[in-house]
């Protein structure tokens, strides 16, 4: 049990203690959900996707099976899921846009899967794409997870 003096003594021993409780906890919450992303993934980073053309239109495409394994149970925070490609024109990411994401409520279970029900537009000068999700693990941060997709592993139908 830590005793404190009295007086100003106390005062200044209180005040050591609360830097010394910053400088413990403020880098936990400024580093730990990198670290957390790093060490303990939700999803595992072998991910692949199997993509259909849309017969309406060449540009748009369907994808009917996005294939990962989830590591932990965490579960999934609604409306986290964001997907971006990399326009090779212009050099820079983009934000890509649903035409009808798949209705998808509530988490997965640990262990293989596969999300199916995606249409978006696809441009012709996208290059990379990186799919975005935030998961609720803890009462701390949502960990964030990062799905790079490019040709390796993609297979298109």
């Amino acid at each position: 049990m830590i005793v404190f003096g009295t007086g100003f003594t106390g005062f200044l021993e209180s005040l050591v203690w609360a830097f010394f409780g910053i400088a413990i906890f403020l880098p936990i919450f400024i580093w730990g959900p990198d670290i957390e992303h790093s060490l303990f993934p939700v999803i595992n980073e072998e991910t692949f996707l199997v993509v259909k053309s849309d017969d309406e239109n060449e540009n748009r495409f369907h994808i009917y099976d996005l294939h990962f394994d989830k590591l932990r149970g965490c579960e999934l925070v609604q409306k986290s899921i964001a997907w971006f490609y990399y326009d090779t024109a212009e050099g820079v990411i983009k934000r890509m846009h649903y035409i009808s994401p798949p209705n998808e409520n509530g988490s997965r279970p640990v262990g293989p899967n596969v999300s199916n029900g995606w249409k978006i537009d696809i441009p012709e000068n996208s290059g990379d794409q990186i799919i975005v999700l935030a998961h609720q693990c803890h009462i701390f941060w949502n960990t964030r997870t990062e799905i790079i997709i490019n040709e390796s592993n993609t297979k298109r139908k």
